[in-house]
């Protein structure tokens, strides 16, 4: 059965299946490394026909190769992970390096030598130092962030974005529309922006496995990975090959964690309340605080040896307080008496728009003000009425600019679900596959809670993120190595107003201002001047 599953007809098959189902086809492999070496006798001559095999010790997944006549081995495409490295060869005793670590998107290059014996024996080396190594293969520069970095490094909010500033030119970026506290549709999970080498935000490229992650409205990313997915990533700064380089800032490729032959899982769950918190200087009383960040992770064996899966969920609340100073009508004015004042705030005339006159002799207009600068109740527009209500009382009766402070509860919920399967078919053919889901809500709102209806800048924001990959190495030869990579990404970003869908000028007695659309059915916008904050 494995001998047809490795034919060359089944891995055509299999190709023309995956380019069908799925679309955005990848051309930059990023979660492979590359081995590749010389063996030698204790003299210092190469040793061909060598054979050289390379085994995965935490799936026990092998690859074999054969040293060509300079003594040369190479094992190209091969996953990330901790390797052991065996050579043999008649008449000379087998050598192990164990320990090899492999990253992403590495040449790692190893020297084996075999001593000549009559006896059978191994000759073991334990993890060949790689801190002095230069990659000779590759020009391009940049930074891995291992599992144990992403794990271990203080996080806020677990976002591993924040991570790509340890890479030699990146910096945080401060561009506003995906870097401003949840305040827009595409920032609402968290900060996810880098200024690499001085470009521009957006001009960034993230690949997840391969896949393309990139949320092209503002270059944030699509979907962010859990901290419990992700075994290592690198930021790319510079001189990039060939199969990357599409944007003209950073290249951030992510790959993602699989199972192994043994059971591993995980929980966790950080928690910030404002038991623990003093109050705001601004605040009168104490905002509301509650954020809770849970979940857990668990990979190991189907099928030891052949079969791995690996899955994790998070979960993120956050329920806090945004404490707002704005500036509302008083008692008074919304009865229409305008004849007190506050000091620095003198009382202004208010002049009767129906007397107005135009004198016949001068051409100029005249109005007359209201007695004691009162407008009649009956003078008052019923729409106008119903607007002013949307207005609180002032929380201070000292002033009139600043003279209402609240603070309405912003709400953030977020589920995120990563799964993956890998399988060997045989020590010529593996694949795995990938399905990243992700979904996030907020509530974001201002000054006025009058049941989430007319209040200005109140908004609801919703991301919904998808991201899958498909992947198989198939090796025909010890020369030709081919891999497959396919994947499907999708992020929809919505920022929905209060009131979208409410007809809700219509309501307040204001005919005409609505269309009965969803982009012309929430309540206008109405500044009454003066300092005094917006409507709709």
């Amino acid at each position: 059965m494995e001998a047809r599953l490795s034919t060359f007809p089944r891995w055509a098959l299999l190709a023309v299946l995956m380019s069908i189902v799925l679309t955005n086809t990848a051309a930059a492999q990023s979660r492979t490394g590359t081995l590749f070496g010389v063996v030698t006798d204790s003299t210092g001559a190469v040793l061909p026909g060598t054979t050289v095999v390379a085994t995965d010790e935490d799936t026990s997944v092998s690859r074999e190769t054969t040293s060509d006549e300079q003594g040369r081995f190479e094992f190209p495409l091969l996953p990330i992970g901790r390797y052991l490295v065996r050579v043999s060869l008649p008449g000379f005793s087998d050598a192990e390096v164990r320990g090899i670590r492999l990253e992403t998107q590495q040449n790692r290059e190893l020297a084996v030598s075999m001593r000549l014996t009559g006896v059978q024996e191994t000759l073991t080396v334990v993890g060949q130092s790689q801190l002095v190594q230069v990659d000779r293969r590759s020009s391009s520069l940049g930074q891995v962030i291992n599992s144990e970095q992403v794990a271990e490094l203080p996080l806020n909010g677990r976002n591993f974005v924040q991570l790509g500033t340890l890479a030699p030119g990146a910096v945080k970026g401060e561009g506003a529309f995906f870097n401003n506290k949840g305040t827009t549709e595409v920032s609402i999970r968290g900060s996810t922006s880098l200024s690499v080498q001085g470009m521009r935000e957006n001009a960034n490229d993230f690949l997840v496995d391969g896949i393309d992650n990139n949320e092209l409205t503002a270059g944030a990313v699509s979907i962010l990975p859990s901290v419990e997915s992700i075994q290592e990533f690198k930021v790319l700064t510079n001189n990039y090959s060939a199969e990357y380089g599409s944007r003209g800032g950073g290249t951030v490729l992510v790959s993602t964690k699989s199972g192994s032959n043994t059971f591993h899982g995980s929980l966790f769950e950080f928690i910030r309340n404002d038991a623990f918190d003093a109050r705001n200087f601004f605040e009168i009383e104490k905002g509301k605080f509650r954020q809770n960040q849970f979940g857990g992770s668990l990979g190991g064996p189907i099928v030891r040896g052949k079969t791995f899966f690996f899955a994790d969920y998070m979960g993120f609340k956050i329920r806090q307080a945004q404490p707002v100073l704005a500036t509302v009508p008083t008692a008074q004015m919304r009865a229409g008496d305008f004849s007190g004042s506050l000091p620095g705030n003198p009382a202004r005339t208010i002049y009767d728009p129906a007397s107005t006159v135009t004198d016949p002799t001068t051409g100029q207009l005249t109005r007359s003000p209201f007695p004691n600068n009162q407008i009649p109740a009956n003078r008052i527009d019923p729409a106008a009425l119903r607007l002013l209500n949307l207005y609180p009382l002032p929380t201070f009766t000292d002033r009139i600019s600043g003279n209402f402070l609240a603070n309405p509860v912003k709400e953030f919920d977020q589920n995120y679900i990563n799964g993956r399967v890998d399988h060997s078919f045989s020590a010529s053919d593996q694949i795995f596959g990938r399905v990243m889901w992700d979904r996030a809500t907020q509530f974001y709102p201002y000054a006025f809670e009058f049941g989430r209806a007319g209040t200005y800048s109140t908004v609801d924001y919703l991301t919904k993120a998808r991201n899958i990959a498909v992947s198989e190495t198939h090796i025909f030869s010890s020369r030709l190595v081919n891999q497959l990579t396919a994947g499907y990404n999708q992020v929809f970003n919505y920022m929905t107003p209060i009131g979208t869908n409410q007809n809700l000028s219509q309501q307040f007695g204001i005919p005409g201002a609505n269309l009965g659309d969803r982009e012309n059915s929430t309540l206008s916008q109405f500044n009454i001047g003066l300092g005094f904050t917006a409507l709709g």
